[in-house]
């Protein structure tokens, strides 16, 4: 049974292998993004966040290929807020983070050939298991009533854990690097 079992895998990563001509295997990936958090119930306004991740690339053909991602990503989000009856409104930081699951379509421009460059657009869907938002720094949030509803941070504390959407950008690397 285990040489059989040998023998299947074998062959999947022998028939991969066999088509791929884009630049395949995995790679680290590291970058900026931006979240919005859009919601009738606060008034945040968005910031840059990071992005840390592995990727694993499956080729098929020299112009494209396709891409697996996981990825970590925290954003902090700037919350408004007045405090125990205070008129004027202030700014609070919560972190915002999510493990992310992505499968991408990549078109090469550049084609990746040897000791060259390669970039091209890239496509795909992900979904992502969020954390709850906790306050950035452990900062002190008691008595602390977001707008525009006056929420407390109880209520910020019940946020959804599953999330999905689309992404899009721009792939590229250097080939035999």
């Amino acid at each position: 049974m285990k040489k059989q079992s040998l023998l299947f895998i074998s062959i999947i990563f022998f028939t991969l292998s066999i088509y791929s001509q884009a630049p395949r295997g995995f790679y680290a990936v590291a970058g900026l993004g931006q979240t919005e958090l859009k919601s009738s119930d606060l008034l945040t306004e968005p910031n840059l966040g990071f992005l840390l991740g592995l990727t694993m690339q499956m080729g098929y053909h020299e112009n494209y290929n396709y891409q697996m991602e996981l990825s970590y990503r925290i954003n902090t989000l700037n919350v408004k807020y007045v405090e125990n009856g205070f008129e004027e409104a202030q700014n609070s930081k919560f972190n915002a983070s999510d493990l992310n699951l992505g499968l991408y379509f990549n078109y090469y421009i550049l084609k990746p050939e040897e000791d060259e460059f390669f970039i091209g657009p890239q496509a795909g869907v992900f979904v992502a298991l969020q954390d709850p938002l906790t306050p950035s720094g452990g900062s002190d949030v008691s008595g602390q009533f977001y707008l525009p509803h006056l929420l407390n941070e109880n209520a910020l504390s019940n946020s959804s854990e599953f999330n999905y959407g689309f992404g899009f950008g721009v792939t590229g690397g250097y080939n035999n690097f």
